[in-house]
């Protein structure tokens, strides 16, 4: 597949290429008439061959899904085209949607698979690309032929060979990697993309004669080889990286970390400042160098001891808490290669694990040469030092940071180790504007939403650091521009609205492609509802964020929303909402979701409209994906509780009340809704303890009483389930049903007697209900009452003839009591659905045995002995039949 349109990607979340993106985002033009399909579809694969891949998706786009769908290959020639189109376009999620829609039309068709193995490799979900691809090459391996002209995949082998070496070496099967990397190479010797990859392989495993008779033999084929000839540089000047790191219990994180790095760096140095978990042991696992210090409160100490301890032409730093993007490494390689600068800035992203999110950004010096003798200053936050007119490369090298992504009790340990040394570090350096900002960062982390006293810290320590920074030839633009911001968002948390769009603007001033000032002037116009220059500045916010490269930003700052494009969206609809245009506030929210299909809080307001157009399906979708993300949502309970309202259940209703009412256990209604809703889903388990508290609070509810037995029955727990049924039955003695389920515990607990007692009771109460003949039948036999118990179960047989294994209870009782003609047409019955059942091939056998049918009876007792050899009894009876018929 031709990709002849690079889209710059999107640091927005984690995507989910199989979620249905429902609007459209490109408007469709043209007349509403549909043209003639065949000379349409013509028409588009000429424009997919001239690699038009937008013409081709408008055009096939005015066409009407009904004239399409009229003949499957026609639909089959609409969805290849387009979906190799939007492939080629970039957007994935609309191609994707489209793959299973041709595969119910054709499960044979391997263009699909195809798109769906290119998607999936551009994803990184590389287990989803070997599934595909390998449907793929099955198809492919076929009599049909592989030059059908229908299929664009056609000449596109060696894409499919190179997607699957990715994923193998994602997997870490080497073999299969390089297997299918050469196979790319001999597929189409003139694409470079596999050589590239496979000498970046050897290279990684440090087999640099390989990688560069691969690079060689590259350079050699393909036309494309300029990041050939740079892997060649960095071959042959092949420089050495020490990694250098400081560390204090870091078992959980440090892992992950030195797994990024341990294939490509010469060595690892860690200074461990007194850890007591299996920090130190995890490391040297990992062939690391390790130095042991006491925590001397000064971050710079330690950092500087660890770069004095590498010897390597390259010095990298990584905490604990980061991880190397592996992806990034040939890029890496080219920067180590060059001779011009000693400075390598990294993208540093803070990223939430869980979610894919990336939470804030900034780029950071994190490589540079050894020769250069730089250091670390600041007991916190550290900052190395180096002369500010001194310029750094900057080829998007990715580093993640997970560090804020702790749990609460590490989180609050972060914070307060981190709280003392900057409070010791304003008493030591009170003019330092740097330290001001980090200070009020630190404040921020605190939580959401602070207080009103922790607000008023921050616009101090952020005001003061404005101020500071206009004389800071290092730090001060990045300072300037970061404090601004915090100032903005603090008098946002205030409702000081007014103020946050003055610090919005005077940041604005100085950098007008300021992201994280031009989504928070947004949020001052939405809190004074200046709705109009609200959307505006949410436009502008977003169309910065598409055209902002990340990689040639020149000022140093940490970009809060970076990944946030979501909440321009989000902030767009919540706009149309105010404004009452709600399909216009649907269209964003969706468009927030297909940036971060994770963000509850636009979740809820699709929900919302849904309820309000009384399209609960749909709004139930929404509400059940933000409670998979935070199940204990007040506002997500109230919403499932409306949808099951307006479906008249309000069981689930109630099920989904807040974790909070859940916690006021004297809240009749909660437990009633929750119980009625576990108790529908049998879940009885988890019913069994609300209900004990549901009917301690609402004794007089008896049906409460009686769910609560049928659930102790359905766990197994039939002594437990008879005590509620006999509790239950004190109030309405008549409930059949419930007799009937009080005689069942007692049958299960083989107190017969008792059971036979509620069994006739129940049969009194309502002889319509078919079961009881059943039950009282099969106890009676278990009293030795069989005359009376076969003509229930022959009365049970009338009333329901498809009970089977009912007819080999009859017939085995009539055998066993020796009325053999009797048995056998309820045998007979037995056996016609179950021929190879051995207890009733054995009864009937048993039958004409015993009224003299010898050879009737062998014929049962051989075909026993087919089924199971080693059947005793059918031996010893073909043994005694074989000796009756031996003369004497």
């Amino acid at each position: 597949m031709p990709v002849n349109k690079k889209k710059k990607k999107k640091l927005s979340g984690k995507k989910n290429f199989s979620a249905k993106t429902k609007i459209s985002r490109r408007k469709k033009n043209g007349s509403t008439k549909s043209p003639n399909l065949v000379t349409t579809l013509r028409r588009a694969r000429l424009l997919y061959a001239q690699n038009r891949f937008t013409e081709t998706i408008e055009l096939l786009e005015k066409l009407s899904a009904r004239l399409v769908l009229a003949d499957n290959n026609n639909a089959l020639e609409y969805y290849r085209l387009l979906s190799f189109s939007l492939t080629n376009e970039g957007e994935y999620n609309k191609a994707y949607d489209i793959t299973p829609k041709a595969l119910k039309l054709n499960e044979n068709d391997r263009d699909f698979y195809f798109v769906q193995a290119f998607i999936a490799t551009s994803f990184k979900d590389y287990e989803r690309t070997i599934e595909c691809s390998s449907k793929f090459l099955n198809l492919l391996k076929k009599n049909e032929s592989k030059n059908d002209i229908k299929y664009l995949s056609n000449g596109q082998l060696h894409l499919l060979y190179n997607y699957l070496g990715l994923a193998y070496k994602s997997r870490k099967d080497y073999d299969n990697a390089v297997k299918y990397l050469e196979k790319a190479i001999d597929e189409d010797p003139k694409y470079s993309h596999p050589y590239l990859n496979l000498g970046n392989f050897y290279l990684q495993q440090k087999d640099y004669a390989k990688a560069e008779e691969i690079v060689e033999k590259g350079l050699k084929n393909c036309s494309q080889v300029q990041e050939l000839r740079l892997l060649k540089k960095s071959l042959k000047n092949r420089a050495t990286i020490s990694a250098c790191m400081i560390v204090k219990d870091e078992e959980e994180m440090l892992p992950n970390c030195l797994e990024s790095i341990r294939s490509w760096v010469d060595e690892i140095i860690i200074v461990d400042t007194g850890s007591t978990d299996k920090t130190v042991e995890i490391a040297e696992s990992y062939g690391a160098k390790i130095y042991h210090q006491q925590w001397t409160k000064d971050f710079s100490f330690h950092r500087n001891y660890s770069i004095s301890k590498a010897t390597c032409d390259w010095i990298f730093i990584i905490d604990a808490d980061e991880e190397f993007v592996l992806d990034d490494l040939p890029k890496l390689r080219q920067a180590v290669a060059q001779d011009d600068y000693r400075l390598i800035s990294f993208n540093v992203f803070n990223v939430n694990k869980e979610t894919g999110q990336t939470t804030s950004f900034l780029h950071s010096i994190r490589l540079f040469r050894r020769e250069a003798n730089l250091r670390y200053d600041g007991i916190v936050h550290n900052q190395l030092m180096f002369d500010p007119g001194e310029k750094a490369l900057r080829l998007g090298i990715s580093v993640r940071h997970y560090g804020y992504d702790l749990s609460p009790e590490k989180m609050k340990k972060k914070l307060a180790r981190s709280r003392e040394l900057l409070e010791k570090q304003l008493l030591e350096d009170p003019d330092n504007c740097f330290v001001h900002y980090n200070y009020v960062q630190l404040l921020r982390s605190g939580g959401s939403h602070p207080d009103t006293e922790t607000c008023q810290l921050m616009i101090k320590h952020a005001t003061r650091a404005v101020e500071l920074s206009k004389g800071d030839k290092k730090y001060g633009e990045a300072v300037e521009l970061m404090s601004l911001h915090q100032l903005a968002t603090t008098h946002i948390s205030l409702k000081e609205y007014d103020k946050a769009l003055e610090n919005c603007q005077k940041a604005l001033k100085i950098k007008p492609d300021f992201l994280d000032a031009l989504l928070s002037i947004a949020h001052a116009y939405t809190g004074l509802r200046e709705l109009d220059k609200a959307e505006q500045y949410y436009k502008d916010f977003l169309k910065v964020r598409e055209e902002y490269d990340e990689t040639v930003e020149e000022v140093n700052l940490i970009q809060v929303y970076i990944g946030a494009s979501y909440l321009g969206y989000y902030g767009l609809g919540l706009i149309s909402e105010l404004k009452g245009d709600f399909e216009k506030a649907e269209e964003y929210y969706l468009k927030a979701i297909d940036h971060f299909d994770k963000f509850r809080d636009v979740l809820l307001r699709l929900a919302r409209i849904y309820l309000d157009r009384k399209d609960t399906d749909q709004a139930l979708e929404y509400i059940n994906r933000h409670l998979d993300w935070k199940p204990d949502s007040d506002l997500a309970h109230l919403y499932k509780s409306e949808y099951f309202a307006q479906n008249n259940n309000r069981i689930e209703a109630d099920r989904y009340l807040n974790k909070a009412l859940e916690l006021t256990r004297d809240n009749v209604e909660v437990y009633d809704r929750a119980a009625r809703f576990l108790y529908n889903m049998r879940e009885s388990d988890r019913v069994i303890p609300v209900l004990k508290k549901l009917i301690e609070l609402l004794p007089e509810a008896t049906r409460n009483i009686k769910n609560l037995a049928t659930s102790y029955y359905n766990t197994g727990d039939y002594k437990n389930a008879r005590i509620f049924y006999e509790k239950y039955l004190e109030s309405d003695p008549d409930d059949f049903e419930a007799i009937n389920d009080l005689a069942n515990c007692s049958y299960k607990l083989a107190d017969y007697e008792v059971a036979e007692k509620y069994y006739s009771r129940a049969l009194e109460s309502n002889d319509k209900l078919n079961l009881i003949y059943r039950n009282l039948g099969l106890t009676r036999l278990q009293l030795g009452k069989t005359k009376e118990a076969l003509a229930l179960l022959e009365k049970y047989c009338e009333i329901s003839p498809d009970d089977i294994e009912v007819e080999l209870v009859i017939g085995s009782t009539y055998c066993q009591s020796g009325q053999y003609s009797e048995a056998i047409q309820h045998l007979e019955k037995y056996l016609f659905f179950n021929p190879n059942d051995v207890s009733g091939l054995f009864n009937i056998s048993e039958c004409y045995f015993h009224l003299g049918y010898a050879d009737s009876a062998a014929i049962g007792y051989t075909q026993i002995l087919k089924i199971d050899a080693e059947f005793q009894p059918a031996i010893a009876r073909l043994s005694e039949i074989k000796a009756d018929k031996t003369p004497a």
